[in-house]
Formats: C-alpha cells, structure tokens, sequence
C-alpha cells in the first residue's frame, strides 16, 4: 500500500509541473506599450490584482501587478482593464449590514472584467463575497450601478436599487422599457442582456467576452464506468480466545454510473461527482486451529453492495485532449442481502452475520482523453463491515481499476 502512494504522489508532482497553461494574448503597460505574450488564463474567479505571462513557449515566466499594466486580455474572451472608480464596498451578509440606504462610494483602483464592450460597456468586479457591476457610455467616466441591501428595521431588510434608474436615464432605448429595466435583477445574465439590447438598439457594434455557448457535457456528464477490483478481507475475534482469519486478496467485478457536475469557473478544474455503484465480493477460506477450536475453521464471504461515493474531483490539463485528474470520496456503502459465515469442520457454526452499512473513504487518480474515454485507480480505506457483531470485525479494504466511457 505504501508503494501505491508513492506512485500516487509521485504522479501528482508531474501532474502538477506540467499544469500551467499559457494562452495567447497581450498586455498594456502603464506607458502604453503593448506586449503580445502567452498569459496564464486561470479562469480567475475574482478579480486578479497580478497575472503571469511569457513572451513565448520557451520565455521564462514573469510576474506583472495591477500597478504596471492598464490592460490584459486573453482571446476574444478574457479581458480586464484598470480603472479608478468609486466602489461601495456595503457588507451583503444579513448579519452585517448597514442601516443606510445610500451607497457610500470611495474611491479605488482595480482591474475590471470586461463583460460586454461597446457604445454602452459592462464591467464586473469581484472580490470573494462582494460582487459589484460598472457601466461606461461612450467616453464617460466609469460607474458603479448601484445596488445595496440595508437594514430597514431590525427585522426587515430593504434594497436601494438604483441602479434600474442609471440603466433607464443613460441607456434610453425603444428596446428598453420601463417595465423591463424595473424587473431587472443586479446579476451578470440579466445585465449582459439589457446592455446588447441597447447596443442592438442604437446599432452599435458590441462584443461580449466569456459568453460563448456551452453544450450541457461541459458542465454535466454522464459515464458509464465499470471496474475491476482487489479486495482483501480479514475477519477478527476482539476477545478471547482471540483469533483472525485472513482471506487471500482477489479480483471481483463492479458497475457504476458517474453522474459529473464541472463547476463553471477555475478554467472547469473542479467537479462534483455522484457514481451509484453496484459491486459484489466473494470469497472462503480453510484454517488449521488446533489450539483454539480443533480441526480446521472455514469461513466464506458474500458480499453485495451499492456503493454512493460523493467525490470531489480537480482536474489538470496536459494540453487540449488529455487531462489527469484526482478524487476525494466520502463514501456510503449499503450491503445488499450479504452475509459473513464462520464455522468449525466439526460443530455448530461459530456465528453466521448479516454485513452493516458502512461510511469509507476513497482517493483515486486517473486519466482522461478526448473527454470521452477515462481510466482510473481509486483505493478505498480499509473498514469494519460486521460494525452490528459484538465479538467479531471484518475488516474489508479495495482497490479498483476503472475504466469510463462518457455518454454525453
């Protein structure tokens, strides 16, 4: 088992060195020097204050802050530029906000992330919990849309949504009427909408950065995995005459199906994963003990379960068809009609046990092509599936080797 991890770790270093991935792009220096690089795009869930870059595939990788660049963009997706705004930083947690109703701006310089850029341009800015929008038209300054919950009594809360005015003042349009612009909500979909909307309206060219359509398979999968495993069982006396009764390790069989959620930020790293699985393990064994019963003890398992690990997964990109990724599993694992059994060759049974349900924990690591085809090593930790015997354990552990097929 040792060794497994060693292997283990020693791929997750690898993994980890040939993680970083450099897409191309370019920055603008405070001095208005533009410089054509491969950028680090880390899907950047708040906004970044410094990024990484190199002038080529062989460059070496330099560091640049908010106070030396004006200006980074990756793609036609990815941009952000610096702006000095006034930002109303008004705590959102129920427990914590103000009892004003006005948003008190001061003034900051931040990187912006450009959302939509035309006539009328939306930006966001993020930083953890705090979520703010801005607008610019034409060659007007930058502005916060305001949006500020607040506490109208001790048990009530009010919301200053200013913003649907600025929108219905500034960006006057056939296509936005009133009671449109009165039934948006402070959010990026809702707002992304109403800015084409205007742009549309006034015939005004207009790009929208990280709006590209996405299939449901980029953010929902379903695969079919079956596997094969190596198991091990040993079943123990706890009190005298103590005892144990190891089986020899053997393959058995297992299907799952992978039911894969991929979080839509991080460059989609992180998934969350349900994999019902149903798996069967059987096995017997003879035992000389004189000492203890005479004559031989013979014992045999049968073992069905459904097992419904909750694994957390992280993915690392080896470039555009290939990606190695490792999981965390919580695992609750239901016995199915199983039975352990221990007898002597001569005598009544010594107890014949129906199995427990058990919780255990799963870490695996595996390889992923083309988002089609996977395979995978998981190691699930050693547990007690006679937890309901008084006298007895069984202690059960597992290897797997599995193999994936993505349906969609």
């Amino acid at each position: 088992m040792h060794k497994l991890f060693l292997i283990l770790s020693c791929l997750l270093y690898i993994t980890a060195q040939a993680q970083i991935n450099f897409e191309k792009g370019y920055f603008i220096s405070s001095k208005n020097e533009k410089t054509e690089c491969l950028i680090k795009n880390v899907d950047w869930e708040n906004n970044p204050n410094k990024f990484k870059y190199k002038l080529d595939e062989n460059s070496d990788v330099a560091t640049v802050s908010l106070q030396e660049v004006k200006e980074i963009s990756i793609g036609n997706y990815v941009k952000y530029i610096k702006a000095t705004v006034g930002l109303d930083r008004s705590p959102e947690r129920i427990g914590d906000l103000s009892k004003h109703r006005v948003a008190f701006l001061n003034e900051e310089t931040l990187f912006l992330k450009v959302l939509l850029e035309g006539k009328a341009s939306l930006f966001e800015y993020r930083d953890n919990n705090l979520k703010r929008f801005f607008y610019k038209k034409e060659k007007n300054e930058i502005q916060q849309l305001i949006f500020k919950k607040y506490k109208r009594t001790s048990t009530l809360v009010g919301e200053n949504n200013r913003f649907r005015q600025q929108i219905w003042s500034d960006l006057k349009c056939s296509s936005l009427s009133k009671n449109y612009v009165e039934d948006l909500k402070y959010d990026k979909r809702d707002l992304i909408s109403a800015f084409e909307k205007y742009n549309s309206c006034v015939t005004a060219e207009y790009l929208v950065y990280d709006q590209k359509p996405k299939p449901v398979g980029d953010f929902f999968n379903l695969n079919i995995r079956p596997r094969v495993n190596y198991s091990s069982l040993t079943i123990n006396r706890n009190e005298e005459p103590f005892f144990e009764v190891p089986f020899d390790s053997k393959l058995s069989y297992g299907i799952g199906a992978e039911l894969e959620f991929i979080f839509p930020f991080r460059k989609n790293k992180w998934a969350f994963v349900i994999e019902p699985t149903y798996q069967h393990f059987s096995n017997d064994v003879r035992q000389p003990s004189d000492i203890v019963f005479g004559g031989e003890i013979l014992a045999s398992v049968n073992y069905n379960t459904l097992e419904l690990p909750l694994k957390a997964r992280h993915y690392f990109y080896i470039n555009d068809n290939q990606k190695i990724f490792i999981n965390a599993s919580y695992i609750f694992e239901f016995a199915l009609d199983s039975s352990v059994d221990l007898l002597r060759n001569e005598g009544p049974d010594i107890f014949n046990s129906e199995t427990s349900t058990i919780r255990a924990l799963g870490f695996g690591i595996g390889y992923k092509y083309h988002d089609k085809y996977s395979a995978e090593i998981r190691y699930r930790t050693q547990e007690n599936i006679l937890s309901g015997a008084l006298d007895y354990s069984a202690d059960y552990s597992m290897i797997s080797f599995i193999l994936g097929y993505t349906l969609f």
